[in-house]
């Protein structure tokens, strides 16, 4: 299936209220399944395209795929509590007809993600022409824009930090992100 196909399927599945992916979740799940995929792989990434979803902050776009980075690293501030760095990279499309990957680096603590650190939105090397199935096998885009670092903290390439302003405000993480962690750190690369 072509991405513009899918976008497509899209147009009608609404945000989800906030919180409350159940419904979205199922409608994405029936979307997947259209375009091949198994149930559970399917499952799997409505799951991850609901949170988007819900974690969006900008009413007039939504995302079209979700890419949860796997690699985390933890640090221990010496004036601050103890917490987890986290990447996603959500798939935007715009106005023209282009595509930007946005792409988050977050900060965990206490299973909930309680601040979001950088942002940066890039061009991204896609088009309504590319398959659903490239851009589900695709590496997260954070792997790019990050140094590929695993056990030690995560060092910005010099031309990539981005403040929380970009947004124009910060994003509303305290109605926005009531859920586990273990809900959010779902198969980063299912299907692989």
């Amino acid at each position: 299936m072509l991405l513009k196909m899918f976008e497509q399927e899209l147009q009608d599945i609404a945000q989800p209220a906030r919180n409350d992916r159940d419904d979205c979740e199922g409608r994405l799940l029936s979307a997947f399944e259209k375009s091949g995929l198994a149930h559970d792989e399917a499952a799997q990434h409505a799951r991850h395209l609901a949170l988007a979803m819900d974690l969006w902050p900008h009413g007039d776009s939504k995302p079209l795929y979700l890419w949860i980075d796997d690699r985390l690293t933890y640090r221990s501030p010496s004036d601050a509590l103890p917490y987890d760095i986290g990447f996603a990279s959500f798939l935007i499309a715009q106005p023209d007809g282009s595509y930007l990957f946005s792409i988050w680096e977050f900060a965990e603590r206490n299973d909930r993600i309680n601040l979001l650190d950088h942002h940066q939105d890039l061009p991204a090397p896609i088009s309504q022409q590319t398959t659903l199935e490239d851009i589900l096998q695709a590496k997260p885009p954070s792997h790019q824009l990050y140094q590929d670092l695993r056990f030690v903290p995560f060092n910005y390439k010099p031309d990539t930090i981005a403040p929380l302003e970009a947004f124009d405000a910060p994003p509303d993480f305290s109605a926005q992100s009531r859920f586990q962690k273990k809900y959010f750190r779902i198969d980063p690369a299912p299907g692989r």
